[in-house]
């Protein structure tokens, strides 16, 4: 995780993302330490686009998972922006021709698609720095301010943390005596129901009696 964040931090990528991508990898069984150098082989290689990112992640981590490079997988990869046969081509002298029949038979290996995407992005390769030159741009430049603003968030919340944990708890404290505090008023206002109901008539009898003298008084006086 802190290897992720620190790439997070040089890169155009957001650390959601990137986690995102090595869970797809480890899903499929491959290793914490190998799937994290293959991020790296492959953020460099998407040139700081997540989608690209994720769909390189998933083609191979399918290839990885079956032992071979199949049709699907490189069509993806090649969707994706990268052709593994091509930079094997390149690397080797091997025809494109001959690579594909190899494929159909299945003799393009999981290790082999690691070493294209190895290859893709070493100093020799096409791609080589490729998320850190996304990260010049003016919008990886601002994805990276707000990879830096979370990281401070998120410290911040720790330190935080245990104030908002004791003002949680009171809250809930509070919260949970609030039934009964209920039930007691409910109590309190039925005991003073006939009570209340007494001098509420006592009082209309008497404004009663107030209007009736001083109706009399009127009759009277005309």
């Amino acid at each position: 995780f802190a290897r992720i964040s620190k790439y997070g931090k040089e890169t155009v990528y957001d650390k959601a993302g990137l986690i995102e991508a090595q869970k797809t990898m480890m899903s499929f069984g491959i290793s914490g330490e190998k799937s994290f150098a293959t991020l790296k082989h492959i953020g460099d290689i998407a040139m700081g686009d997540k989608q690209k990112m994720q769909s390189l992640a998933l083609a191979f981590s399918q290839a990885t998972s079956a032992g071979k490079l199949q049709g699907q997988d490189l069509l993806q990869l090649i969707n994706a922006g990268f052709n593994p046969l091509q930079v094997i081509s390149e690397r080797t002298g091997e025809s494109m021709l001959s690579l594909k029949e190899k494929m159909s038979k299945g003799q393009i290996s999981a290790e082999m698609l690691s070493q294209a995407f190895r290859w893709a992005t070493d100093e020799q390769g096409l791609f080589y720095n490729g998320a850190e030159q996304a990260g010049t741009t003016t919008m990886g430049r601002i994805n990276q301010l707000k990879d830096t603003f979370d990281e401070f968030l998120i410290s911040t919340f720790d330190k935080l943390k245990p104030f908002i944990d004791t003002c949680l708890e009171f809250a809930t404290g509070v919260l949970g005596k609030l039934p009964a505090l209920f039930e007691r008023v409910k109590s309190a206002v039925a005991a003073l129901k006939v009570p209340i109901i007494a001098v509420a008539s006592a009082l209309g009898a008497y404004g009663a009696t107030i209007l009736m003298i001083n109706a009399y008084h009127s009759l009277m006086t005309v």
